[in-house]
């Protein structure tokens, strides 16, 4: 659904493990100005996109529920199997933080890139809290929803 100077996100969306020519009615979100990385897990139990509103701000959605407002966000990723989600996001202010399950981590200068085991059991995230940078490789025991 088109309107002016804003997009609405029409949830139909072909998954992996939907038959061919399927689709699912995900719902409709927004109004948002533009979407980017729609994505979910291999059995399309899971999804999720980062989208930025007319405000400016960016906003994670996972399965429908909004996360945010974040200057910046980074894309939304999963265990192989959907039981554990995260993205990094930059909040006002300046600080950088990984959510994982909904629990965020941090504050940090700059995060990136969650990854998760196979089984969803532990999350790892790159991070740096000082300048000049010394990164640190996080691992934590992801937080049970």
């Amino acid at each position: 659904m088109l309107r002016t100077a804003e997009i609405s996100l029409v949830g139909l969306a072909l998954l992996p493990g939907f038959a061919k020519g399927e689709t699912t009615n995900l719902g409709e979100y927004g109004p948002f100005n533009k979407i980017e990385f729609l994505t979910g897990t291999p059995d399309g139990s899971v999804w999720g996109f980062r989208a930025k509103k007319p405000d400016g701000k960016w906003y994670v959605i996972i399965n429908g529920k909004e996360w945010g407002p974040y200057e910046v966000a980074g894309d939304p990723e999963f265990s192989s199997d959907g039981s554990s989600w995260g993205f990094e996001a930059k909040k006002p202010g300046g600080n950088w933080y990984v959510i994982i399950n909904g629990k965020e981590w941090g504050p940090y200068e700059v995060a990136w890139w969650p990854r998760f085991s196979l089984d969803g059991s532990a999350a790892f995230y790159a991070a740096t809290q000082t300048e000049p940078s010394y990164y640190r490789i996080e691992r934590i025991r992801v937080p049970t929803k």
